[in-house]
């Protein structure tokens, strides 16, 4: 297959999947903090002065758990996407109105237990218009651990012509929501969309005319 990614994945030297890591485009993970994230970090910040402010050892037992809590969060929302290994396959033909699935296929084979990970078409915007190319659309996933898993992305087609889906972003709020990591994937491959047909016409009947002109 072609066009596949590694998100972030840094194998260990030596190993013998830092060989098969080169073989892949590498794509960065971002992450940041949600809006529950945010209301949670500032709510252990008014946490934090009230234990100060009282000398309340209570308080800083439960705001120092909060806050490892958030810390251990962070690191489990960046790991459910690194290491994750996409690649992307040539769609096949469909007609003006039908779903065109895009093939995906999730290699976690090296990785845990990859729960809730949302994939996102972005489609790619004309230079004056700034109009879509293409529609977008939204899948959720749950990932075994050690499994080689394929995913049909699909695509509802409007007019004839090649459908690009673009970029797509792949994101995860697991497991307490409050960080987003997320990352993107860019699919080269392209579905052709032939016109619709008009519907099957009966062939004209034959009259005692025509036999006749024979």
């Amino acid at each position: 297959m072609s066009n596949s990614v590694v998100l972030e994945r840094l194998p260990a030297a030596g190993s013998r999947s830092s060989t098969a890591a080169h073989l892949h485009k590498r794509q960065r993970v971002y992450i940041f903090l949600s809006r529950y994230g945010l209301i949670f970090a500032l709510n252990l910040l008014v946490m934090l002065l009230g234990a100060v402010n009282y000398s309340n050892s209570l308080a800083y037992a439960l705001t120092f758990l909060l806050g490892g809590l958030f810390m251990v969060g962070m690191l489990h929302s960046y790991s459910n996407l690194r290491g994750l290994i996409i690649s992307a396959a040539p769609a096949a033909p469909v007609f003006a109105g039908q779903q065109a699935c895009f093939p995906l296929l999730l290699d976690n084979r090296p990785g845990p237990v990859r729960p809730a990970i949302d994939l996102q078409t972005q489609p790619v915007k004309r230079f004056r218009r700034r109009q879509p190319n293409g529609p977008a659309a939204r899948v959720s996933v749950d990932i075994a651990a050690h499994t080689l898993q394929r995913l049909d992305f699909c695509l509802t087609t409007a007019k004839r012509g090649y459908l690009v889906p673009g970029r797509i972003k792949i994101s995860s709020t697991w497991p307490l929501g409050l960080f987003r990591s997320w990352s993107y994937m860019h699919i080269d491959q392209r579905c052709v969309v032939y016109p619709r047909p008009a519907g099957t016409r009966l062939l004209p009947q034959k009259t005692l005319l025509d036999e006749d002109e024979q």
